[in-house]
Order: C-alpha cells, then sequence, then structure tokens
C-alpha cells in the first residue's frame, strides 16, 4: 500500500472545516496539521492531529507534502508563495491571488519547484458540471449563443470574501472553464444598498471573441441562497441549478422547436424537457482526490494553475470595471475552440 500523502489545511475561510473533512475521509491522504482558529470548533481533536496558529510550522514540517489553503483572498498569494518555496504541492480555494502578476509568479514559481498548484474550485468537480460538459462538446446544445449566471447569498461573515472575490470568482471559474476560452473584454456595475464598505450587488459581462457573452449577476442582499446557470444554445437551452433547495435533477435541457424551416424570422417555440443523469459524487471530495492522485503520479505538475491565473486576470478586469466605469479591454483572446461551431453547419 502506498504512503498516503500528508496534508496541512490553512484554515481562515467558511470552506475550510469542509476542505479538512473530505481530506481527513480520504484514504490517499493524511491529515497532519490544521492552521488556524481551530480550537472553537474542537476538529482538531475529533481528527486527532496537530494544532497551530501558525503558518511556519507547517513550512518547517519536512514530512509535509502538501498544505492546502482554505484562507481569506488578500492572503493567499504569500500564503501560496512561502508554501511553494518550502518545497509543498499547493491546493488553493478560489482564486490563488488579487493581481495578475502575482499569479503569474505563483505559476512559474510551481513549475520551478516541480510543484502541483491546484485550483481548488469545486463547483468544476460537480458531477452535473461535468454533464453539461458533455453535451455541450457532443453538440448537443447546437451553437452557444450566450450563459447567464446568478447567485444569491444571505450576507457574509467577517472572515468571507467579497462578492467578487468569492462568490464571483466561483461563476467566472465555471463560466471559463465551460468555454474553454478568455474574456477580450468585461464590464461590471455595483450597487451598495446597506454595506457602504462593499456592494451589495453585482452585475457583470464578459464578451469572447468568438461573439459569445457571459453576464454574471450577484446578490448578497437575496433572502434565499441561490446559484444557477444557464447556457443558451441555438439548439437548446441547459440549466444547471446548484442551489442548496434544488433537487438531485439538477440538470435540466430545453430543445427548441420551430413552427417551420429555420428561416429569417423564424418563430421558436418549446420543445421537450429533460433531466440527464448525473453522478451524486461530492464536488469537495472529488477535487480533493484529483489534487492527490496528481500528487502521487509521475506527470509533470498539473497546468490547473494556468487556469487560476486565467481567473485573477479576468476578475482584475471586472474589478477596474467597478473602479473606473465602463469597458475593460483583457487583450488575452489567446486561440481556444470556436463553440459557436460545435455541431452547427459549419463543423467539421
Amino acid at each position: 500500500m502506498r504512503t498516503p500523502v500528508s496534508v496541512g489545511i490553512v484554515g481562515g475561510h467558511p470552506s475550510a472545516e469542509q476542505i479538512a473533512l473530505a481530506f481527513a475521509e480520504l484514504p490517499q491522504a493524511e491529515v497532519r496539521w490544521l492552521c488556524g482558529e481551530w480550537r472553537a470548533t474542537g476538529l482538531s481533536r475529533r481528527l486527532g492531529v496537530r494544532s497551530t496558529e501558525r503558518v511556519d510550522e507547517l513550512l518547517e514540517d519536512e514530512e509535509l507534502d502538501a498544505i492546502a489553503l482554505a484562507a481569506p483572498a488578500g492572503n493567499r498569494y504569500r500564503l501560496a508563495s512561502d508554501a511553494l518555496e518550502a518545497d509543498k504541492h499547493v491546493y488553493v480555494v478560489g482564486a490563488p491571488a488579487k493581481q495578475s502578476e502575482q499569479a503569474g509568479a505563483l505559476l512559474r514559481q510551481a513549475q520551478d519547484r516541480g510543484r502541483h498548484l491546484f485550483g481548488g474550485h469545486s463547483r468544476l468537480w460537480d458531477p452535473a458540471l461535468e454533464k453539461l460538459e458533455e453535451l455541450l462538446r457532443a453538440g448537443e446544445l447546437g451553437e452557444v449563443l450566450y450563459l447567464r449566471a446568478e447567485r444569491h447569498i444571505c450576507g457574509r461573515t467577517a472572515n468571507e470574501d467579497d462578492l467578487l472575490w468569492g462568490a464571483g470568482a466561483e461563476e467566472v471559474a465555471v463560466i471559463l472553464h465551460l468555454l474553454g476560452d478568455e474574456p477580450v473584454s468585461v464590464e461590471a456595475r455595483g450597487e451598495t444598498f446597506l454595506d457602504p464598505a462593499a456592494f451589495d450587488v453585482l452585475h457583470c459581462w464578459l464578451a469572447f471573441a468568438t461573439g459569445i457573452t457571459a453576464q454574471v449577476t450577484l446578490s448578497a442582499l437575496d433572502a434565499s441562497p441561490a446559484s444557477q446557470l444557464a447556457l443558451v444554445g441555438s439548439n437548446a437551452t441547459a440549466v444547471l441549478d446548484s442551489s442548496p433547495s434544488s433537487s438531485t435533477r439538477r440538470l435540466s435541457v430545453c430543445r427548441k422547436g420551430v413552427s417551420g424551416p429555420r428561416t429569417e424570422g423564424t418563430a421558436f417555440v418549446p420543445g421537450d424537457v429533460f433531466s440527464p443523469q448525473t453522478g451524486s459524487e461530492e464536488p469537495v471530495r472529488r477535487s480533493c482526490e484529483a489534487f492527490l492522485s496528481a500528487i502521487r503520479s509521475a506527470s509533470a505538475p498539473i497546468a490547473a494553475g494556468r487556469e487560476a491565473a486565467i481567473l485573477v486576470e479576468t476578475l482584475e478586469g471586472i474589478q477596474r470595471s467597478l473602479v473606473r466605469g465602463g469597458l475593460i479591454n483583457l487583450g488575452l483572446g489567446r486561440p481556444a475552440k470556436d463553440l459557436r461551431l460545435v455541431g452547427g453547419p459549419s463543423a467539421s
């Protein structure tokens, strides 16, 4: 039996306990440290592991293989850089930094050190999202026209990130992953109603060189938590509902019907609606398993850090738009698959 990967968890974020429990339940991992304010939860006693408030104790532990960072966004760059410098593999919950230069530096540091820098966005490991991606790549939805994401959270605690770098980062990460592309421009508008120090509501728009657009609406004021993503295609619309109250059948597909041949001015009518069967595996657990598998394999360091760097560049552009107002050109737009052609008449 192979030796488990030893992991230390650095807390400070609401997801920290969930990440710690996921690693603790996996036979491939050995949770060795909990770092942060864990005493009140009693988790270190339940897991029988060492607890500290000094990150240096984890960095100095030569028997520790990896560090999982479930920390606020503003602290992640320094923590990730120190962990990579100590030759630890790094699992980061959320965006790894708040500046694109820092994200790029982390990526280069991971490559130089031969260590994995893993973007732990658990939503990307949701079986329902994987099924949506499968339908998209197979051309079942036709040409992708636009995406619409809406996320409601009920307030924020002191340790939570603001709307953009918290809930917004998750929604944008899912959109970028589905499209496999990088936006060429972004625009955002924020509204403050109850919290003068932070936006209570955000409206964000992303535009891609393919002509696909995405709209993201975020709110910290709605009474019930919700998370819904709609991908609108020429043949069908797929809706992924990740809300806490959603049923086990969280992915729905509504096909478009037409009253006659498709010509200019054709009237579309609702078609069949169905819910594809998806797996029931827990996304956080799956993301932790993927991280451990990458460490235990003989493969080169994973490229998830590149995806994380693109995410930071996009969020940074949205932040600039919120401050300055107006459209922000990102200058990204590196070649990507044109999903407007998947399953369409021009597809090969």
